[in-house]
């Protein structure tokens, strides 16, 4: 999920002339991310990989469509190069890998640097269900089994979002808010602006820069081997391993891989012992999504809280506003969510 702020600097006094806060932000930022770029160290160059800057002279409301596409490409492609260059400064950090790995685009110094992942991390589930995907890519079906396999016995579980944070709060933790954002008046017009109880910092430019181009690993593959079809048994080996995967990413950080395992597992145990339990769970979750835009939590949460424990901060933000646990007799509207909720199946096919 990204975080429902924009990334773009806060407008803070559109109906007074320039925002010169918001601007001096932006090129402050800006000015930081490309020194990164320039550093010969790991850290600095996934630092600015992690929260690549957008060109300040941009109108994106009146850029051609095309145009855009364009720039967002070429942003997509700096922050790759610089991933590639951390994994030359740093060949044997796992995290980097990984966050190499999850936005390589082809090419045999993709594949090395997936090969390498597999070496460095050969326990981490995260790194067999990437493994997954691109055995799929490569049309290399006993290679897909086998990373399968490896996942559903693989001891941890780490996507490697502590690792992402930390470089960018050394990155941009320390850095002084711009002059023209320290008036009283100003940084209650950005508390405002960004409904946060805390003074804007820096670093929350860079979080959301972030948050706003992060990449996360294609879930799709494990949900399309784990989902129940109607007329076809799943065997016992493979029942085993998506129940072994799906429970470990079910409690990850963020919510849209709880939200696949959870609604997946719903199905896969729709007639086991722990089957109600799933349901609950389930409903749980799409309550907490049915909150989101509520603006007292976004009060609560903070930028750092969408990086690290997202679905655990969120439910921590609905237990302070008492909004947590969801009210008994509470149903989602769409169909097919209430029917895994009280069936554990999707509803049957309309008829013609």
């Amino acid at each position: 999920m990204h975080h429902p702020l924009s990334a773009s600097p806060p407008e803070i006094s559109a109906d007074k002339g320039p925002d010169r806060c918001g601007i001096a932000i932006r090129d402050a930022f800006n000015v930081r991310a490309r020194a990164l770029a320039q550093r010969e160290d790991a850290s600095s160059q996934l630092a600015y990989a992690l929260a690549v800057p957008v060109d300040e002279t941009v109108d994106f409301e009146r850029m051609d469509p095309v145009a855009l596409q364009r720039m967002l490409e070429q942003r997509t492609a700096d922050g790759q190069r610089a991933l590639m260059r951390a994994v030359e400064l740093a060949p044997d950090k796992p995290d980097i890998l990984f966050m190499a790995a999850t936005q390589c685009r082809g090419g045999d110094a993709c594949r090395g640097v997936q090969k390498a992942l597999l070496a460095a991390a050969p326990d981490n589930m995260a790194a067999w269900l990437l493994e997954m995907s691109w055995a799929k890519m490569r049309n290399d079906p006993e290679a897909s089994e086998r990373a399968f396999e490896r996942a559903a016995k693989a001891t941890r579980y780490d996507t490697y979002a502590e690792s992402a944070l930390k470089a960018l709060v050394e990155a941009y933790g320390g850095m002084p808010m711009p002059v023209e954002c320290s008036s009283d008046a100003a940084k209650a017009a950005l508390r405002r602006a960004t409904g946060m109880d805390h003074d804007f910092r820096m670093l929350d430019q860079a979080l959301l820069m972030g948050n706003a181009s992060r990449v996360l690993p294609a879930y799709n593959d494990i949900r399309v081997r784990c989902m129940p079809q109607p007329g076809k048994t799943m065997g016992a080996a493979t029942r085993e391993g998506c129940r072994n995967i799906l429970t470990r990413m079910a409690d990850g950080d963020t919510l849209i891989e709880r939200a696949i395992a959870v609604s997946t597992m719903v199905q896969l145990a729709a007639d086991d012992p722990d089957a109600s339990a799933w349901r609950e769970r389930y409903r749980g979750d799409r309550w907490m999504l049915a909150q989101l835009g509520n603006s007292d939590i976004q009060r609560i949460l903070q930028p750092e809280d969408y990086w690290i424990d997202e679905a655990r901060s969120l439910q921590a933000a609905l237990e302070v506003l008492g909004r947590w646990p969801p009210p008994a007799d509470w149903l989602p509207e769409d169909e097919r969510s209430r029917s895994l909720i009280q069936t554990g199946r999707p509803p049957p096919p309309k008829q013609r």
